[in-house]
């Protein structure tokens, strides 16, 4: 018998809302689901390692699938879930600030490095996905500018004619405005 950590969904009978934890699961030799605990685990450890090991292990439920409790002939057992995705305007915002933050650390982390200016070959690669990394936040704003202006979540500053740059102001007669608009929440 086998075991691990995994995330399982459940349903809340009187309110049927879906609640999400992490919970042993122990497996048969052929790597069938045999059990799982009744209650969500905690995190533990003797010493601080032994407890970073066991949040690294609770951390790898999070690479599977969602199990989801379901009464399958008079038996309740796990199935896998897919995923419901249903992106809101916002996580094309929030995609955006993710990429520039990666594209930020890449830079810090690898695109100062002194081997860089070194070695022609490490270098080159590093400008393809520092330009992959471009080219991902352009396409993520192309198909979220879209959504963000029609749902309203994010408006452009109103700038009036006359203040502000001159590329403020022409953003303000075009429907698209320039990728460095500022965005206020309304």
């Amino acid at each position: 018998m086998t075991w691990n950590y995994r995330v399982i969904e459940t349903c809340d009978p009187e309110t049927t809302e879906s609640m999400f934890a992490v919970h042993e699961v122990y497996y048969d030799d052929e790597g069938n689901v045999e059990a799982w605990t009744e209650n969500p685990v905690s995190c533990l450890g003797d010493c601080p390692d032994e407890l970073r090991a066991d949040i690294h292990f609770h951390h790898r439920a999070f690479l599977m699938p969602v199990l989801m409790e379901k009464m399958v002939n008079n038996e309740t057992t796990l199935v896998e879930t897919a995923p419901i995705i249903r992106p809101n305007a916002g996580h094309y915002y929030e995609f955006w600030d993710r990429v520039c933050i990666a594209s930020d650390f890449l830079y810090q982390t690898l695109g100062s490095y002194p081997l860089l200016r070194a070695e022609k070959k490490l270098k080159q690669l590093y400008i393809e996905v520092d330009q992959a990394i471009g080219a991902l936040y352009s396409e993520a704003a192309e198909m979220g500018f879209d959504k963000i202006d029609r749902s309203g979540i994010f408006s452009p500053i109103v700038v009036k004619e006359g203040q502000g740059s001159e590329q403020e102001t022409r953003a303000q007669k075009s429907q698209k405005p320039p990728a460095n608009v500022r965005y206020r929440q309304d």
